[in-house]
């Protein structure tokens, strides 16, 4: 979400340059910080790795085709959006706004994950960016509203093929524990442990790392199912290649 994590330690990056790294292209897009939670969002995790998170649009073009990701900050691609925050601080609640910034798609990608904060949300999240041509829609009741499935079983709506599917995801059909969350962290430290874990410096976040990973590999179409995606994001971890990819991002 655009007002960013307060509970749980901002995991969809590092998920997003593995699964970049593994051969999906991605795009993410976020703000700074919003109320009500005014959290730690991924335009201040990118800043905090040394990797520019408020780059024109034509550079973050140039960004996904030659690197594989970009990152859109909300003031550069919603324009006029800024003047809404002092309005949306006094509000101090979640709006329509909120659920409208999650579903946006400045890429024109052919797949998107989305974050709901409840599942009544979930199927129609699904519809409405599928309703836009959207080839593939994954919604997901993610930790802290946002697209991080927890190493629990999690509610998810799909959309594929031109029908809507809803059912659990479950870590322990894919071999993975079940595990509390940890923590959310400043966006400083939480840099520190993304490198760390990127370049297999850590391995205490390891298994929801390549989860989340992996359904975005199979949500890419790269893979046939989220097991094979889990594999892929295991071997591009393993192999150094996700460590590199950050590398590349900051170069």
């Amino acid at each position: 979400p655009y007002d960013g994590r307060k509970k749980a330690l901002h995991l969809s990056l590092p998920s997003a340059i593995v699964a970049s790294a593994a051969g999906v292209p991605v795009v993410m897009h976020s703000n700074t910080g919003l109320p009500p939670k005014d959290g730690v969002t991924t335009a201040r995790v990118l800043d905090a790795l040394g990797i520019p998170s408020s780059r024109e649009s034509e550079r973050v073009e140039k960004d996904i085709e030659e690197k594989g990701f970009g990152h859109l900050h909300a003031a550069r691609y919603l324009h006029g959006v800024e003047r809404l925050k002092p309005i949306r601080q006094t509000l101090f609640y979640r709006s329509f706004l909120h659920s409208c910034e999650v579903m946006m798609n400045p890429a024109n990608a052919d797949a998107m994950l989305i974050g709901a904060a409840h599942d009544t949300f979930l199927e129609r999240f699904t519809k409405a960016p599928s309703g836009r041509g959207m080839q593939r829609v994954m919604v997901v009741q993610g930790l802290d509203g946002c697209d991080e499935l927890p190493l629990q079983p999690t509610p998810a709506a799909e959309y594929k093929d031109g029908e809507v599917t809803c059912y659990t995801i479950d870590p322990k059909e894919y071999g993975l524990s079940e595990r509390k969350h940890h923590p959310c962290e400043s966006p400083a430290e939480t840099a520190r442990l993304i490198e760390a874990m990127l370049n297999e410096e850590d391995s205490s976040h390891l298994e929801p790392l390549i989860f989340n990973a992996g359904v975005r590999i199979y949500l890419g179409s790269k893979v046939d199912s989220i097991k094979d995606g889990i594999e892929l994001a295991r071997e591009t971890v393993a192999s150094g290649k996700a460590g590199e990819k950050l590398a590349e991002l900051r170069g």
